[in-house]
């Protein structure tokens, strides 16, 4: 008895250690340890501790065995949740609220996605492309599911695994739906939704050097013949722009120069994350509790996705610069034609409204003058809308150009001397106008005589015209004379 009574008594230490062990094994197995080696999970320790069972001949494995691979497929649910968990955190540029001291030991980084921007005739593209960002996030994701995944199954026997067709290892059972499969499943669906904000941010990046691209394809004849299209001309009693198409390039200038900074501004965005991603780890931000310090990691603001603009910077810088120059030197070209085409019409006008005085000239000079009028007066809201354009096409010109030397405008070209003019031509045509007004009654009445004594004579023709024409006329050539007769008793 006393022998069978230590017989048991073993049997029960030897269960007792072996329930410590399995507690212990499963209890690392569900945290997240503090390397990033995903080779150190294993499940080895527990089926270790199955085995020696076996040895030590105890019967009726094949049940606490089963509920020992259950518990840990749930410590495996566990570690892998977590581990997605910090991972998308790290990628986010997320804290992780921790109560440890030491931060490496909370923190599962990921590995960076590099790019290069490069340029080619057909535009700015990423070199490796976006969907590679994708596929290498999502790499990362499936290696941390797959360390649980390929692990082994606890089995009551290593020989049962030969006779089993379910397979060696976890699989699919991992995510199996169950209860303890939930948390695995949000904290997946968490990662995968993470790399796809940090692909869709990288997308728009992209765009933003996309740009651009029409550098490579537009040239400055066909911005003109864009413009001229888009801004048709519809004034046609004179040849100079109506405001509309100055209008438009002085906003293509503008366009031009905001794209230029534009460039500066996006390689100095790549560039700060560039120079702070000097490894190829992204670590987690770690937080401390609210009584701890907080730790002097800092967050990496999600850009998992590191893209170099240098090279493209400065295929950009280069071509923007030779563009500017041509755009500004067909902008001068346009200017100074329509300024100087303006001035001289708004000074032929105003010479031809003062050449006439209004007291003094007679009937056909001065309904001569009141159609001028009609016609500068239809004409002075396009006149004023071409002077603005010229303003404003002028202030383009003068506060991009580096060199005034060089490239100063002519200072009779000056806009404000155009506006000048126009003002001029306006305020005599109102002056003008106003005589006219008054002299309206006299030159009507002067008018109506020239009417009457033009019927008058008119009538008198053709009195003289029924009395002396011939009644029949002869053929041929004294049809001519007969004619000819008539004609010299009208005179």
């Amino acid at each position: 008895f006393a022998e069978t009574v230590s017989s048991l008594q073993e049997k029960v230490d030897v269960l007792s250690k072996a329930r410590s062990q399995c507690d212990a094994s499963l209890s690392l197995l569900s945290a997240s340890d503090n390397d990033r080696d995903l080779e150190m999970i294993s499940t080895k320790p527990l089926q270790d501790v199955v085995d020696r069972l076996a040895l030590e001949g105890f019967q009726g494995l094949n049940q606490w065995v089963s509920s020992l691979d259950q518990r840990c497929r749930v410590a495996l649910r566990e570690r892998t949740s977590d581990r997605l968990v910090r991972w998308a955190l790290a990628l986010e540029g997320a804290p992780i609220i921790c109560d440890v001291e030491d931060e490496v030991s909370v923190d599962v980084g990921c590995l960076r996605s590099r790019h290069c921007l490069v340029t080619s005739e057909s535009g700015i593209q990423l070199d490796p492309p976006v969907t590679s960002a994708r596929l290498t996030l999502q790499a990362q994701v499936s290696r941390l599911v797959d360390a649980a995944r390929q692990l082994p199954r606890l089995r009551a026997s290593r020989f049962d695994a030969l006779n089993n067709d379910d397979g060696d290892a976890y699989d699919d059972l991992l995510v199996e739906e169950d209860n303890s499969s939930r948390t695995l499943t949000k904290a997946l669906d968490a990662a995968l939704a993470a790399i796809e904000r940090r692909v869709t941010d990288c997308i728009a990046r992209e765009k933003r050097w996309a740009r651009h691209s029409g550098l490579w394809r537009l040239t400055v004849s066909d911005v003109a013949r864009a413009l001229d299209e888009k801004h048709p001309e519809h004034v046609k009693d004179y040849t100079y722009d109506s405001g509309g198409r100055l209008d438009a390039w002085a906003r293509c200038l503008e366009g031009a120069g905001a794209s230029r900074r534009d460039a500066d501004a996006d390689l100095g965005f790549e560039e700060e994350r560039r120079r702070g991603a000097a490894d190829d780890v992204l670590r987690a931000v770690v937080t401390r509790q609210p009584d701890r310090f907080y730790s002097s990691t800092d967050p990496d603001n999600g850009l998992a996705v590191v893209i170099d603009a240098r090279k493209a910077h400065t295929a950009v810088k280069h071509r923007l610069d030779a563009r500017l120059v041509d755009l500004r030197a067909e902008a001068r070209e346009r200017y100074a034609t329509h300024a100087s085409g303006l001035l001289k019409l708004a000074k032929a006008s105003r010479d031809k409204l003062e050449r006439v005085d209004e007291r003094r000239c007679s009937c056909r000079e001065a309904l001569a003058q009141l159609a001028l009028h009609a016609s500068l007066q239809e004409s002075l809201p396009a006149w004023r809308a071409t002077v603005q354009g010229l303003l404003r096409l002028e202030w383009c010109l003068k506060t991009q150009e580096e060199d005034q030397h060089d490239d100063e405008l002519d200072l009779w070209l000056e806009a404000s001397l155009v506006e000048g003019a126009v003002d001029a031509c306006a305020q005599v045509l109102e002056t003008r106008k106003g005589r006219l007004d008054g002299e309206k009654a006299a030159l009507r009445a002067e008018a109506d005589a020239e009417l009457v004594k033009a019927r008058m004579a008119s009538a008198a023709i053709s009195e003289s015209w029924r009395a002396l024409k011939p009644e029949r006329l002869g053929e041929g050539e004294n049809a001519c004379a007969t004619t000819a007769q008539a004609q010299e008793r009208l005179q």
